[in-house]
């Protein structure tokens, strides 16, 4: 239904658009990101019971540490694909399309 909060899983894939070019200059191509969605569920048929979560105390020491940190969008970089060093724009792109809500 409209309007309503589902969650999707699926794994997000990129497509390259057309290039326009201006002045006989060719310009950056431009990317369409989409998710190839393997299952969607609508979260008023899954109950409260499932939504509900509980923290033990070290987790919640593990997100005040979080909150205090001067960078929190940098840690969160660093936390995708951490074994590949270097490759800080693509994580951080990753990282903006993964924390995006989109309406």
């Amino acid at each position: 239904m409209p309007g309503d909060v589902v969650s999707v899983v699926g794994v997000v894939k990129v497509v390259p658009t057309n290039t326009t070019h201006r002045r006989g200059k060719a310009t950056q191509p431009l990317f369409f990101g989409y998710i190839d969605a393997n299952n969607i569920e609508n979260n008023k048929q899954i109950g409260a019971n499932k939504l509900e979560m509980r923290f033990t105390p070290k987790d919640m020491e593990g997100f005040q540490r979080i909150v205090e940190h001067h960078n929190v969008f940098g840690l969160l970089c660093k936390s995708i694909c951490p074994h590949i060093f270097g490759l800080e724009m693509v994580k951080g792109s990753l990282c903006s399309f993964s924390l995006s809500e989109m309406k």
